[in-house]
């Protein structure tokens, strides 16, 4: 029963964020529209929310402007599951994986690791805590969190590493070098010598478009 109750809470939790990104509303807005404080949205949309009161989602279903039937009436809660990918993902993959990886540094919604198979000294990636494919997939304060972590990362690298450069970004889709189905930010730190090269930067992904 009490794991019947969270899968239904995460559920909700799901169908509260997917409203209110196509609304193009912010946690805050949706607060102010529902009579609820930001972090209890927050909060409801976490996968790891607890099951929500009635007179809770009946607030923000009326800030929704629509009836608990509606909101209830959608394909994610006559599914058997949650839409999650079968596949293995990069987020899985470090989960499971034999050799611990110290988190470098995290808030609410991102984190910072080392990559073990590393391009660089001091190759790190940032995941979201929210597993998503896409960047633009992200919630706003998701994306904040991003780049907010990018920044930290890169004085953290500044003081340790002292690099000469950097390389920052993400793969988005197959034929961009996309492997699995989880986004991540990728900060690879560049030193002179370490390629014969290197003018073009990212541009080398095709070759014979390297230079400028």
């Amino acid at each position: 029963m009490g794991k019947s109750l969270n899968l239904l809470a995460r559920k909700i939790g799901v169908r509260i964020r997917d409203l209110r990104t196509k609304r193009e509303l912010t946690q805050e807005k949706l607060g102010e529209l529902s009579g609820l404080d930001h972090k209890h949205i927050q909060r409801l949309e976490s996968p790891r929310t607890v099951n929500p009161r009635i007179d809770t989602i009946e607030s923000i279903v009326k800030a929704f402007q629509m009836s608990l039937e509606d909101f209830f009436s959608d394909s994610i809660f006559t599914e058997q599951k949650i839409n999650l990918s079968t596949k293995k993902t990069q987020l899985s993959r470090f989960k499971s994986s034999p050799i611990p990886r110290k988190k470098i540094d995290e808030d609410e919604y991102s984190y910072a690791i080392y990559e073990q198979d590393y391009v660089t000294r001091g190759h790190i990636l940032i995941f979201l805590k929210r597993e998503i494919k896409d960047y633009f997939e992200a919630l706003p304060e998701e994306k904040q969190s991003l780049w907010y972590m990018i920044e930290k990362v890169k004085k953290f690298l500044d003081k340790e590493y002292k690099p000469d450069g950097y390389n920052i970004g993400f793969n988005l889709g197959e034929a961009a070098g996309q492997v699995g189905d989880t986004f991540y930010f990728e900060i690879i730190p560049r030193y002179k010598g370490d390629v014969r090269n290197p003018e073009g930067g990212i541009r080398g992904v095709i070759p014979a478009r390297q230079k400028i």
